[in-house]
């Protein structure tokens, strides 16, 4: 946003004098270092950076694994249990209508949904 470009230019580091470069540049420096994670953080962005790390770690983890399958783990009490599919297909949609790309990427290989789920109607039957 405007806003957030011009207190990032307000942040920017000025041309010092080469004696005064040392302790006060590197003051400046961090200075402008919190003034951008404070504008990420307030932006939302950082969150959404944070929540797309966890999801490739989760991803990179479960590549590494073998594939445990609804015969073990909490899959299997998921996949044993009609009302456990149900209220998991429902944190999908809820994950999937408001938008929790990267929430619904960890729980969707965690839970043995498929991407393509059942109806927002069939869910809610």
């Amino acid at each position: 946003s405007s806003s957030s470009l011009a207190a990032f230019r307000a942040a920017s580091p000025k041309p010092m004098a080469a004696s005064s470069a040392g302790k006060a540049g590197k003051q400046s420096l961090d200075d402008l270092k919190s003034q951008v994670v404070h504008a990420l953080e307030t932006n939302g962005v950082l969150g959404q950076i944070r929540a797309q790390l966890r999801a490739n770690v989760y991803k990179a983890i479960d590549a590494e694994e073998e594939p445990q399958g609804a015969t073990q783990g909490p899959a299997a009490k998921l996949a044993k249990s009609p009302a456990g599919q149900l209220m998991a297909e429902v944190v999908a949609e809820f994950l999937d209508f408001y938008d929790f790309r990267h929430t619904l990427s960890v729980l969707l290989p965690e839970a043995n949904l498929p991407r393509e789920r059942r109806s927002r109607a069939e869910v809610a039957f």
